[in-house]
């Protein structure tokens, strides 16, 4: 499964990440296909497990 990285900016994604367009996804590009803010779907129950995605922290990256 492909998980799917929210960052508010490109250089928000680690080292690697950013540069990878099958795996960033912007908040301005998320809420043009989704409609919503990522803030959003992060606030409610279970929203990114339907999107088969996870909340990016910068701890998460090391």
């Amino acid at each position: 499964m492909t998980e799917i990285l929210l960052t508010d900016t490109p250089e928000d994604a680690p080292v690697g990440l950013a540069d990878d367009p099958e795996i960033r996804i912007t908040a301005h590009t998320y809420r043009r296909v989704f409609g919503v803010p990522p803030a959003a779907l992060r606030r409610a129950p279970g929203g990114l497990a339907l999107l088969g995605g996870v909340p990016h922290t910068p701890d998460a990256a090391r």
